[in-house]
């Protein structure tokens, strides 16, 4: 029987089918070789980037860490401390600080030096009587010049400052002409600041006066501790000036042209000394 009367393939085909299938699998594999380097490539590429950003995030770590090793150095902290110290004295001094829009309480002074305790919150009461929202009025101390008024919220608070506003409580026992203080009760350290800055304001009001002037051109803002001359004919003249995120105060550009004859290198240096004024 023949190979084609059997079924087989002739000898010819059959080797060439087999070359065939060997060129194939030879193709294949020089794809898979191909491919395989492609993902080494690719899998070396990945490392490298994760080498690069891992010491890239390194090196900014150390800046961060060198910058706030700075700060602590100049006296800033570090960068949280910065921040806290940024928005205003006293929040960074205290943990329970309240911003001053929102807080409930407002002091009332102005009273004779060592009045009665008792007197002074009757009196107090008496004058807030027709405000709502109040919880309580407390004496500072045995004897005192004045009270803090406690409220249930901040709106009964600013309820009674916006129907105070440009007006003074009125009492025979007040020692300037009759007239108490009122404003929102503060921290230690922007009482201080409203100090200072109410003493250097008597100093600068005084030497104004001096040259006849009206002691109402000089004011300022108590809280943020600057000082300005009112100028009608342009812009106002800032005088004194505790820069944002500082405690200490400086003499502006300007301050020793628009007010002569006054030492505010002395003042300066008294406002910064803690000293008394």
């Amino acid at each position: 029987m023949s190979g084609s009367e059997s079924g087989a393939l002739p000898s010819g085909q059959f080797e060439s089918l087999l070359a065939a299938i060997n060129s194939s699998k030879k193709e294949v594999k020089a794809e898979v070789r191909e491919v395989s380097g492609k993902i080494t490539q690719v899998q070396t590429d990945l490392n490298n980037f994760k080498e690069t950003t891992t010491n890239t995030l390194q090196d900014h770590s150390q800046q961060i860490k060198e910058l706030q090793e700075k700060m602590g150095a100049s006296g800033g902290g570090d960068v949280t401390d910065f921040e806290e110290k940024s928005k205003g004295k006293g929040k960074g001094d205290d943990p329970h600080w309240v911003p001053p829009a929102k807080r409930k309480c407002i002091f009332i002074g102005g009273f004779a030096q060592d009045s009665i305790k008792e007197e002074v919150e009757k009196e107090v009461t008496e004058l807030t009587k027709e405000y709502e929202g109040i919880n309580d009025i407390k004496g500072v101390g045995k004897l005192c010049s004045g009270c803090k008024v406690y409220f249930k919220d901040s709106k009964s608070m600013w309820s009674l400052l916006v129907s105070m506003k440009g007006k003074k409580f009125l009492s025979p026992n007040a020692k300037f002409d009759g007239k108490l203080s009122h404003a929102i009760d503060k921290t230690g350290p922007e009482l201080y600041t409203s100090f200072r800055v109410s003493a250097a304001a008597r100093e600068l009001r005084a030497c104004v006066v001096g040259k006849g002037l009206d002691q109402g051109v000089i004011d300022g803002d108590w809280n943020k501790g600057y000082l300005y001359l009112k100028n009608p004919n342009s812009r106002a003249i800032r005088l004194i000036d505790k820069p944002f995120g500082t405690d200490t105060w400086v003499v502006c550009e300007g301050a020793k042209d628009a007010v002569t004859d006054f030492d505010f290198e002395d003042l300066i240096q008294r406002m910064n000394s803690g000293e008394r004024m």
